[in-house]
Parts: C-alpha cells; structure tokens; sequence
C-alpha cells in the first residue's frame, strides 16, 4: 500500500483497494469489513441558476468531509504474543514476526526492547527497530531461567549468549569450585567477562 500510494495512487473509496496488482480479488473482499472508507464517492451536483439574475450563492459549495481515525490499537507483550497478534499490528509483516518470536524462544524470553536489534532480520533495520518499540512492551517475568547451579552444559550451550565457548568452562568452573551461591559468582569465570555477565545474567537463576 505504501509503494502504491508512493506513486500517486489514491483511496477514496473501498473498491479502491482493487486496484493494487499485489492483491487477489477474494483477497480484497476479505478485507472490505475492516476498511474504513465510503462504499461510494457521489459527486455534487450543481443546481442550474438564472442567466440575469445575479447569484448570492457560494461558487462552490462547501462540501462535508467525514474524518476517519485510524483504529487505536493496543501495544502487544512481546514475551507472550504469537505471530499473528504481531502481524495485526502496523507495520509488522511476517518475516519480521517470525524471526521475532523464534529468536524470542531462542533467548527464553527478551528483558529488554534493546534486543530486537539482534533478531537476524532487523540487524540491518535500525529504523524498523525504532518503530517496533513504539508497539511492544516487555514482561520480565515471562523469561525463562537456566537454573546455572543444576543445569548441564548441553542446556547451557543452548543459549545464544553462552554456546559451547561459555558453557564449557562455566560449568567446568562450577564443578570445580562448587555451587554458586550469587549469580555474580559466574565472574570467577575466566571467560566471563562484563559484557557476558550483562547479557547471560538475566537468564539464569539459583533456584
């Protein structure tokens, strides 16, 4: 609709939307409902007025125009939406819901909006990411934990912010100097450096 409309193309009326090559005939019918212009566009006509009388009346008639508002919606919890209530959202097409939500699996959750920008098809998108924070939300509570004292290093690999070169030696790590008592504790590590506790830590849990 943006490339369309880009290019001088106009909607004044629903049957409109027929004129976009982009979209199959049932698929405009599908979407009549849900379009919030006139069915019709009436043209005014003008009453015949007397040749020598002079005319008080206004050259052109002020015409009404409804104002149609674009239909509020509410920002989505990142965290618990599938793809679909992503997609109903503007802006967001399926390629984007569905690297959303299967990165958001990968992590067990996002505890910031920030982390949209390393879904693998945004990276390049800094402008895309801008918007989509103006529609979502995120609920911290919605993330799933790795339990780092009783987990194994195949579960802890899993993780995009561990894999193998982390896990590894965490665990190793934690055999040989026994149970963390703080998440903090996971610096003893030598290849936990600050930028690995900063993205690892909200991911893992004691319990």
């Amino acid at each position: 609709m943006e490339h369309y409309k880009s290019k001088g193309g106009r909607f004044r009326t629903k049957k409109d939307l027929g004129k976009m090559y982009s979209l199959r005939p049932e698929q405009v019918e599908r979407l009549m409902p849900f379009i919030l212009l006139p069915d019709s566009f009436e043209r005014q006509a003008y009453p015949d007025r007397p040749k020598y009388e002079r005319d008080t009346t206004p050259r052109w008639p002020k015409k009404e125009y409804i104002a149609y508002e674009r239909p509020a919606f509410r920002k989505v919890e990142v965290n618990t939406a599938d793809t679909l209530s992503l997609v109903a959202l503007p802006g967001i097409g399926p390629s984007f819901a569905r690297g959303i939500v299967k990165y958001r699996d990968m992590l067990g959750g996002f505890h910031s909006l920030d982390q949209l920008a390393e879904v693998f098809v945004l990276k390049d998108k800094p402008d895309a990411v801008v918007k989509l924070k103006e529609l979502l939300v995120v609920d911290t509570l919605m993330i799933r934990r790795i339990p780092i004292n009783t987990c194994t290093v195949e579960e802890l690999a899993a993780h995009p912010y561990a894999r193998w070169k982390i896990a590894k030696p965490l665990i190793a790590y934690r055999t040989q100097h026994g149970l963390f008592k703080q998440i903090a504790d996971i610096k003893g590590c030598a290849l936990v450096d600050e930028e690995v506790f900063r993205k690892l830590a909200p991911y893992l849990t004691l319990e």
